[in-house]
């Protein structure tokens, strides 16, 4: 997949260089899960980059949604 002339892979692995960046992780309080691939947390909406799931009208909805909650739990780093 390319974005801007950038491949996703070359994205990823740039993100990873910097060590500090997976240091100042901190664990926060999952709220709730919106679909199979986006979570609201104390710090905020998190997607999960790369992820597609199903959207609340398509086949499948609920089954992403229970797995996601399920791996998510109540913390999310």
């Amino acid at each position: 997949m390319r974005y801007r002339g950038i491949s996703t892979g070359d994205r990823l692995k740039g993100a990873f260089r910097d060590r500090s960046l997976l240091t100042e992780c901190r664990l926060v309080d999952v709220i709730r899960v919106i679909y199979g691939d986006t979570i609201d947390t104390r710090a905020g909406r998190v997607h999960f980059y790369v992820i597609g799931t199903p959207e609340r009208e398509e086949a499948h909805f609920s089954e992403a949604t229970k797995v996601t909650e399920s791996l998510a739990g109540s913390k999310f780093r």
